[in-house]
């Protein structure tokens, strides 16, 4: 009887597996194909945290408990920032410090960190009130405990971060010993 309930158990997890992966191929498919913003938005927001929002309910917390942590997530998810428009992208930078693949989130955070500035569009003046990429993926791994010390300390030591906000950003960082604002 016990072997019959472990081959059951197993075979109702495979299918909450197929189950939950079919539903991130759907919302994968919406997040790079919809038309609209908002819908886009939900479904990358919705595969970022296949489980909920799981870090409202455990405040405090870094990654996601054990129950709902699903593999190739920030993979999906770079997949989505590589053909996203600014909005987009900067949720999923802000998403990465949720995800329970540490080592993968915190190499696409160091990769975002050193894409560089766009060019500037000459004779226009904008005014441009938002938050560079690379800045913001450079404020995120300060959240990466000591993973994402490690990598300010590499991308400082390396001066592979070019962005003009997030370099200085990270040079502060260095100054303070790589910990954020508020001593931690």
């Amino acid at each position: 009887m016990a072997a019959h309930e472990a081959v059951a158990q197993a075979d109702s997890v495979s299918g909450s597996v197929q189950r939950v992966n079919a539903r991130l191929d759907s919302l994968e498919r919406v997040a790079l194909a919809n038309r609209s913003f908002e819908q886009r938005l939900s479904a990358t927001v919705g595969i970022a945290s296949p489980g909920g929002l799981w870090f409202v309910a455990h405040p405090g917390s870094e990654t996601p408990p054990p129950e709902i942590r699903y593999s190739g997530i920030v993979e999906r998810l770079v997949r989505i920032y590589r053909r996203s428009e600014y909005s987009v992208r900067n949720a999923i930078i802000s998403l990465m410090i949720h995800q329970a693949e540490r080592a993968k989130a915190v190499a696409f955070l160091a990769e975002v960190a050193q894409e560089p500035a766009p060019p500037p569009v000459a004779g226009v003046a904008i005014v441009d009130d938002t938050w560079p990429l690379p800045y913001n993926a450079i404020m995120r791994l300060t959240h990466m405990g000591p993973e994402g010390r490690a990598t300010l300390q590499r991308l400082q030591a390396q001066g592979t971060v070019r962005e003009p906000m997030a370099r200085a950003e990270l040079e502060e960082l260095a100054r303070r010993g790589f910990r954020k604002a508020g001593g931690s």
